[in-house]
């Protein structure tokens, strides 16, 4: 079965959007730099970005370990994790995701 990694959100202000979700939910921070943090939850990570970066849209991501590093498509994150984004057909942006070992 296909596991969801995370969600990922835009917003105009990364810090004060991390401190609600902090203030109102049981989470933590998992990964934090300038421009996005990742939130994690018990089930889920939530991707908080800054709507003024053009490369990451909205998005559900999911564990896809058959990405490779050769793919034109694919592009390699911050994190060391790798991505390839995709349309659903219905106007929703899906990443596919493979993390480092």
């Amino acid at each position: 079965m296909t596991k969801i990694d995370h969600i990922a959100i835009l917003v105009d202000n990364v810090p004060r959007a991390v401190k609600w979700y902090l203030q109102n939910y049981d989470c933590k921070v998992k990964y934090k730099d300038d421009t996005w943090i990742l939130l994690e939850f018990d089930n889920i990570n939530l991707a908080v970005i800054s709507n003024r970066q053009n490369i990451h849209p909205p998005h559900i991501a999911v564990i896809d370990e058959n990405l490779k590093k050769n793919d034109p498509a694919v592009i390699e994150h911050r994190d060391g994790s790798m991505g390839k984004y995709e349309h659903d057909g219905y106007g929703n942006f899906i990443e596919r995701i493979k993390y480092k070992k």
